[in-house]
């Protein structure tokens, strides 16, 4: 990524049905408001993949940007894909798309969670942390 964008800043104007584009592609683990702005804002052309909805299930768009730009919003198939394409994709990401996060993932304590939850909503969390459960 060569961009971070805030939510808060993404999301400070109301969604419009046609905006400006700003993407020529996308790939969205959100769901709701975050995915409907993205369809409004996709060039010409552009795919939007959508593999999560941990902010809603619900979608709020129009049929412009499809019918205007041509655009295509793909699903994932997570829940029916058959066996055989999970198991060579999982194999790719242990393997040849294998990344090393060591320097961007911390370890905290069960107890140790309201502070970094506290970073998530101020912003401030940078990399993953992972939450130690017992000894």
């Amino acid at each position: 990524a060569e961009n971070v964008i805030f939510l808060d800043d993404y999301c400070k104007n109301d969604c419009r049905p046609l905006d400006k584009s700003a993407f020529s592609n996308a790939i969205d683990a959100v769901g709701g408001e975050i995915l409907s702005r993205l369809i409004s804002q996709v060039e010409r052309h552009g795919v939007i993949a959508c593999c999560g909805n941990v902010n809603s299930h619900i979608l709020n768009t129009t049929v412009f940007p499809f019918i205007l730009r041509g655009i295509t919003l793909k699903g994932i198939d997570s829940a029916e894909s058959p066996i055989e394409i999970k198991k060579e994709l999982w194999n790719l990401l242990s393997n040849s798309w294998s990344l090393d996060l060591s320097k961007q993932t911390k370890t905290v304590g069960i107890a140790d969670i309201g502070s970094e939850i506290d970073k998530i909503l101020q912003g401030g969390q940078v990399g993953r942390v992972v939450i130690k459960h017992g000894d």
